[in-house]
């Protein structure tokens, strides 16, 4: 706009699966400004078990929340497990549905001769969450 030395404007961006970073140029005559766009991929706030400690045999209730609403077509999330990784039969993903922010499934715990612990992490874009587990005799 005549006169003005600056101005502002929106930015859309897509859902990406990892972080990207675009190149933003601006031109006047001969003179060209450039800045850096990072865009971050929206990742997962938390994942829980409810409830936390179990006996095992018995399912349980796993949440994962995502940092903002899933794109259309959902958001897929990693799981790994760490520890006593075979006492938890866990998929190695999970979608949350399209428009939603939270998945809520129920996984099974394998029986146990003592009290053990397993570590599940949740990975989506930039971000990740953990969370324990713990089966008991």
């Amino acid at each position: 706009l005549e006169g003005q030395t600056s101005a502002s404007f929106q930015i859309t961006t897509n859902d990406l699966p990892s972080t990207a970073t675009a190149t933003i140029s601006a031109t006047l005559g001969a003179l060209t400004a450039n800045a850096l766009l990072e865009v971050r991929a929206p990742g997962v706030e938390f994942i829980r078990f409810n409830p936390t400690v179990i006996k095992g045999g018995r399912p349980v209730q796993c949440i994962i929340r995502l940092e903002s609403p899933a794109p259309a077509g959902g958001a897929v999330v990693t799981l790994t497990k760490s520890g006593n990784t075979a006492i938890l039969n866990i998929p190695s993903q999970v979608t949350v549905p399209a428009g939603q922010m939270q998945h809520v499934f129920t996984v099974t715990t394998n029986r146990v001769s003592r009290s053990l612990a397993v570590q599940v992490t949740a990975t989506r874009g930039s971000g990740s969450a953990s969370t324990i587990l713990t089966v008991r005799r």
